[in-house]
């Protein structure tokens, strides 16, 4: 090997280090920043994968990955910052978060996608936070259980229903209760579909109910279900307020999976009255 190849060669591995060493150095502080907003009590991966050879030193990223489990969140702490500045581009931004209160319900699981994300670069470069600019219309699914269900059907509807049992299988919502009718507690059991109503509601549709040890009419069935729709407010309940779009829902197994759109909203403009004074 000549002296010129054998610079050229020792150039490059030393270049390869450097860029590595800097990947892992801004993954560490995206984390501290993504970890900061999840809370110190969940847990926290991010995955930063360049776009191309000088993507990293370009602020130019392919994909970035926040992976998140055991948080607890009255609403996602992702919004944007519009402005112009130094920026960067993110092809895709993923998130995965695992175990998710949710405005108090259990939430299984919630994965997201959301496209042409660009950040403040300088923001990122100087104090390590990853400041979002813009973002294009990502798609999202949320997945919930049988538990998480019971616990938010038993408290939202406390003084209709208690003792609230609920199962989720054969494409179908299985509800036990004690229902209150005029004062008084009636063993209660029902067998629901569900449907989504105005990209935001999900309700108990054709609902098949016995009370009291009998089997209620069609008209009774739709009186006892029509007390609790819709059971499900994805603005209010979960917080989502012009951030998720419901479009579907299926029943998989024992879990309900809520399809839909997301976007990510414009921060709040805090207002400092100081500098006014």
């Amino acid at each position: 090997m000549n002296d010129t190849l054998e610079y050229s060669v020792l150039a490059l591995g030393l270049l390869m280090v450097l860029h590595i060493g800097l990947l892992h150095s801004v993954e560490r502080k995206a984390y501290d920043s993504v970890h900061a907003q999840f809370g110190t009590n969940s847990i926290v991966q991010v995955l930063m994968v360049p776009a191309g050879v000088f993507g990293l030193e370009a602020n130019h990223w392919r994909d970035i990955t926040i992976s998140v489990k055991n948080a607890e969140l009255n609403n996602l702490p992702l919004s944007l910052h519009p402005h112009s500045s130094w920026r960067g581009e993110i092809d895709q931004l993923k998130l995965r978060i695992r175990h998710l209160d949710l405005s108090g319900i259990s939430v299984d699981r919630m994965d997201a996608r959301i496209p042409a994300v660009t950040y403040d670069a300088g923001t990122a470069v100087t104090r390590g936070q990853l400041q979002l600019r813009s973002a294009g219309d990502g798609t999202a699914s949320i997945w919930v259980g049988s538990i998480g269900l019971q616990e938010f059907i038993a408290r939202k509807y406390a003084r209709l229903l208690r003792s609230v049992r609920v199962r989720i299988t054969d494409g179908h919502v299985y509800i036990a209760a004690q229902l209150n009718l005029l004062g008084s507690w009636f063993p209660f059991k029902g067998r629901f579909a569900l449907r989504v109503q105005g990209n935001r509601y999900v309700y108990l549709a054709h609902p098949v109910v016995s009370l009291n040890h009998q089997p209620a009419t069609t008209g009774l069935s739709k009186a006892v279900a029509q007390q609790v729709n819709p059971v499900l407010d994805t603005v209010t309940d979960l917080g989502l307020q012009g951030v998720f779009r419901l479009r579907s829902l299926s029943i998989q197994g024992n879990e309900i999976q809520f399809l839909g759109s997301m976007n990510l909203p414009v921060a709040a403009v805090t207002y400092d009255r100081k500098k006014d004074q």
